[in-house]
């Protein structure tokens, strides 16, 4: 465990403070694994160094939830395709 706690704290050194903590309405999700949390760089939920590298930031407002994780993000905003 302490080897992982190293490498976060070394891949944080990379990143401004304001650019990790996801905005209100906002939060980290990892593609792998569903865990989500708000910074992206740690939390009490097993937020591990796979985690950070498969994150993504997402609305909460699109998030679907299955056994206290992310199982799917749906799309809340209409997309209109480019017709002739």
């Amino acid at each position: 465990m302490k080897f992982l706690d190293t490498k976060l704290r070394y891949l944080k050194m990379f990143k401004e403070p304001e650019d990790t903590i996801a905005p209100d309405g906002r939060v980290w999700v990892c593609l792998a694994c569903g865990k989500y949390t708000k910074d992206k760089f740690g939390s009490d939920m097993g937020w591990d160094v796979s985690c950070v590298l498969n994150s993504v930031l997402c609305n909460v407002d699109e998030l679907v939830y299955e056994n206290g994780r992310v199982s799917k993000i749906e799309s809340t905003t209409d997309v209109k395709e480019k017709g002739g």
